[in-house]
């Protein structure tokens, strides 16, 4: 047998000494933060997760296989922001750097409209909503797919999930949506990318927004945002499903603070919406 021997430790340690033992065994109320949520399955917050896609139909095989994935983890930079209290709601959409109403910007919503011009005259004929408000969304959200979002939706939704008080639960929902989203369209959950809220494709639909909203443009029989058809009539769809109203201020405002809860975003929208209708109009003329 080894011989086991005490080892002696002195009443008052010096303080590099103690810093030096936390580094190697954290004491029990030094708080470890989960660095992905494999490592925080065990929470009150992810067994309550677990019950909701319980009762969707979902195996907890089929929810291990998911979030124990090595490719699932937290957003360290959402982390970061939603630690530090940044705001998305404090984006200047004017800014030089976004370039919302210059040239460049303009003259791409001109091409996306001349291109899909057919697509844009049958979502207007069925749904009533002007090319310029779904052009000025599409602008607005993903620069006509210039800007995506390159972080798996999975991935950014289980950080607002745990590391958000505020967020938590809207982004509980969420997941539960994605998760019917992926085994209703039998989409990869481990391929399908987006911004730092969940959000996907062309005109940026949350799951929740794709499961109500989100219909098949093209008639190929599936739905998906990053397609043009499927993107333009989906957004016209939501905006007609939030009372969106031609000529009508009020209603424009209201449908499009539903899109986006954001004034500034509102804001920015109807902005893009008037400067390109203008501009379509001069070049027609």
């Amino acid at each position: 047998k080894e011989e086991v021997v005490a080892m002696k430790i002195p009443k008052i340690l010096p303080l590099v000494a103690v810093c030096s033992l936390w580094l190697f065994s954290p004491p029990s109320w030094a708080a470890v933060e989960p660095q992905k949520p494999s490592e925080a399955l065990s929470s009150a917050r992810y067994q309550s997760l677990f019950k909701e896609l319980r009762k969707k139909g979902f195996s907890q095989a089929e929810i291990n296989a998911v979030f124990l994935d090595e490719r699932v983890r937290f957003n360290a930079e959402l982390a970061r922001r939603l630690k530090s209290k940044i705001s998305a709601k404090s984006f200047n959409y004017f800014s030089e750097e976004f370039g919302l109403l210059n040239k460049e910007s303009l003259a791409s919503g001109k091409y996306v409209a001349n291109r899909y011009e057919f697509a844009f005259q049958k979502a207007e004929k069925k749904y009533g909503v002007d090319r310029f408000a779904v052009l000025a969304i599409m602008r607005v959200e993903s620069y006509f797919g210039k800007y995506l979002g390159n972080e798996l939706v999975i991935n950014n939704l289980s950080t607002l999930f745990f590391h958000s008080k505020r967020r938590s639960d809207w982004a509980k929902g969420e997941l539960v949506s994605l998760f019917l989203l992926v085994r209703e369209s039998k989409a990869d959950i481990f391929e399908l990318k987006g911004s730092w809220a969940g959000a996907f494709g062309l005109v940026q639909f949350v799951p929740s927004s794709y499961r109500l909203r989100a219909v098949d443009g093209n008639g190929d029989g599936k739905i998906d945002l990053f397609d043009f058809e499927d993107a333009i009539f989906s957004a016209a769809n939501f905006l007609k499903a939030a009372g969106y109203r031609s000529g009508d201020a009020a209603a424009m405002e209201k449908a499009i603070f539903q899109y986006n809860h954001s004034r500034a975003y509102v804001k920015a929208t109807l902005a893009y919406r008037e400067a390109i209708r203008d501009y379509l109009k001069e070049r027609d003329s």
